[in-house]
């Protein structure tokens, strides 16, 4: 099979978990089919020039677009007049149809994989249904629906699409009738979309970010229950691991930290974000035991702490680090927002809390400071059962054979139709 696997921003640029996504099952999908990406690009840019370019061993094709910087993580500090002619620029389409067209008569697929795409759209799948190539597309975010993917704005969750959002997701929400297939990385999120009758056409999978191979892993430490032993302090190690922002709930786990009595945690955050709004996160914490990794490899957090946190305020997906720490064996405190539910079940692989309550997660956390580092790893088992045979990585959840199913699934009702 040629499967044509599109997503808005690939390798080597900046990753977020959607764009890691992206590369792992580009892989390892290329380790069975013939798999050709295709990304955006801009001429004479650096990272992400238009035109082939090769990324460990995966050949990408990097058609124009037509605005005034890339999306993703890269793209520059700008200024609002910027940044608004950016959102009308892609609104009004800032990828050419006829460019797709013209890369899909000459590739030929047998079918679309459709990551992150909603810079490319309407023109991926309008020109895939003129075509006549199935689509499969993944959600891992709200970025059809929302200019900022996030459907989070000034500190709350946005009940319903704004007038904004709506004008500028104006051409994208009726050209989704002729997705084939549509795979949410949530029920949550598959639940958001259906709300808007959005891929009123398609058949909907759930399949949550399970997609990383045991071997990607950090040797030895996967499916492990505790790393007590005799070297260890009585000092209770909490983690946090992602993107450091608001929507995040980073100052409110700051916050509850600096709250737990006497000297017996610590805490450890590993992530990057704005320059100005990491500078206060250290002002915050200058005066307790919490240290700022920066941008570091997950299992650096892994390994050491004894609990992870994850306090995203806003409605997220479905976030790999909840899958990575369960496969790690590091049960998770969670708030009850978006997909996380889903993966962090209460008393089975972690414990969930709402962050609308001002002390739930100081309370989670001084529990945890009163067990003490070796009661809390003795306890852990019975805590939370769920660890032990959670299947998170790619061979336990089989994936990859469910994805190829759906695969030949959504071509064989395209043959039908």
């Amino acid at each position: 099979m040629k499967i044509m696997v599109a997503a808005q921003i690939f390798a080597p640029q900046g990753e977020g978990g959607a764009e890691m996504s992206a590369r792992m099952v580009s892989l390892e999908l290329q380790e069975r089919h013939e798999v050709v990406v295709l990304s955006l690009g801009r001429p004479g840019d650096s990272i992400a020039p238009v035109g082939e370019t090769f990324y460990d061993g995966i050949r990408i094709i990097r058609i124009p677009f037509n605005a005034v910087y890339l999306p993703g993580p890269d793209r520059p500090n700008s200024g609002l007049l910027t940044k608004a002619l950016w959102h009308a620029q892609t609104a009004l389409g800032a990828v050419d149809e006829r460019e797709v067209s013209r890369i899909l008569e000459r590739e030929n697929p047998d079918l679309i994989y459709a990551q992150n795409t909603a810079r490319m759209q309407p023109a991926l799948w309008q020109a895939a249904h003129a075509m006549d190539v199935p689509v499969v597309q993944h959600l891992r975010d709200y970025g059809l629906l929302c200019a900022k993917g996030t459907m989070f704005r000034r500190g709350s969750n946005c009940v319903r699409r704004c007038a904004e959002c709506r004008l500028l997701t104006k051409r994208i929400v009726p050209a989704s009738k002729d997705v084939a297939t549509v795979i949410a990385v949530s029920d949550f999120v598959r639940r958001r979309y259906v709300s808007y009758e959005m891929f009123a056409a398609a058949k909907w999978h759930t399949m949550h970010n399970t997609n990383t191979p045991a071997s990607k892993f950090h040797p030895g430490a996967v499916h492990r229950i505790s790393h007590l032993d005799g070297r260890e302090t009585d000092t209770i190690t909490i983690g946090y691991l992602g993107t450091l922002s608001k929507a995040k709930g980073v100052e409110e786990i700051i916050s509850s930290f600096a709250r737990l009595p006497g000297n017996r945690a610590r805490l450890v955050i590993g992530g990057r974000g704005s320059e100005d709004y990491v500078r206060k996160l250290k002002e915050m914490s200058a005066h307790y035991p919490i240290e700022f990794l920066g941008q570091v490899p997950a299992h650096h957090v892994y390994e050491r702490a004894d609990v992870i946190v994850s306090g995203s305020r806003w409605h997220e997906p479905q976030s790999r680090v909840l899958v990575e720490a369960a496969v790690y064996g590091v049960p998770v405190i969670a708030t009850d927002r978006g997909g996380s539910p889903e993966i962090v079940v209460d008393n089975q692989t972690g414990w969930v809390y709402d962050p609308d309550c001002p002390d739930a997660l100081y309370e989670a956390l001084r529990r945890i400071v009163d067990m003490g580092k070796r009661a809390w790893c003795q306890e852990r088992n019975r805590l939370f059962p769920g660890l032990r045979d959670f299947k998170g990585t790619a061979e336990d959840s089989k994936i990859y054979e469910r994805l190829e199913s759906i695969f030949a699934e959504t071509l064989a009702r395209h043959t039908r139709g």
